[in-house]
């Protein structure tokens, strides 16, 4: 009978409440959902995991940030790998995700640490956990990877570097170390044809300007071993 009732605690109860959480108090909800998952919950699986899973596509429109820090903080705590996700969420998120990286380029920095784009590196920093989801994502990073090495402008590289943690030498490194998992999913063997041929322009631009950038040169070295 004990049994039972904690049961009915986990499906009935917790279920209605944690909906009720993501639809009214979304900032609220995706709060509760992320410290259930940290607690490891055990109706993680049964409830909370289904009940984010519902509501993901309304949670994106009603609170886009703190539902990519919540969706890219269980992706990296594998709280997805045992309940698995349906193809109608993996669409959802595919979407979500192509529209916020299509043309993103970071945006140049002035003479102090600019707000915008170290926010744009914080999202970028999320929306990469979620890579996995996303169809064609490989396209999309070498799209990045091909703005940010032809971005002209000031402050230079080292510059940049010195004013910011969200520089371009970071998007660099942070993009490399993603996509060999994608193109290793791309079975275009013109793509992978192009991506060689993108790599040894890659590696030159990097080697002349951002040679003392530990995070552009490891995503390179990263890039450079999967070929």
């Amino acid at each position: 009978m004990a049994g039972d009732r904690d049961t009915t605690l986990v499906t009935g109860p917790g279920r209605v409440f944690i909906l009720r959480a993501l639809a009214t108090a979304p900032e609220f909800g995706t709060s509760l959902l992320g410290l259930l998952a940290q607690l490891r919950w055990s109706g993680w699986t049964s409830v909370a995991q289904p009940s984010l899973l519902r509501t993901t596509s309304k949670l994106l429109e009603q609170a886009p940030q703190r539902t990519l820090r919540l969706l890219a903080r269980l992706v990296r705590m594998d709280r997805f790998a045992r309940g698995g996700v349906d193809i109608a969420w993996r669409r959802v998120v595919s979407g979500w995700v192509s529209e916020r990286l299509t043309g993103w380029q970071l945006k140049q920095q002035g003479s102090e640490e600019d707000a915008e784009s170290v926010a744009m590196v914080e999202e970028l920093h999320g929306l990469l956990a979620l890579s996995t989801y996303v169809e064609r994502m490989h396209a999309l990073l070498i799209d990045i990877v091909e703005r940010t090495i032809l971005q002209d402008g000031s402050p230079e590289p080292v510059q940049e570097w010195r004013l910011t943690h969200a520089n371009r030498g970071w998007v660099l490194g942070a993009c490399m170390r993603v996509l060999p998992a994608q193109l290793a999913r791309c079975e275009d063997e013109e793509v992978q044809r192009k991506m060689d041929v993108n790599l040894g322009r890659w590696t030159k631009a990097i080697v002349k300007q951002w040679l003392w950038s530990e995070s552009a040169l490891s995503g390179l070295a990263v890039l450079l071993q999967s070929r």
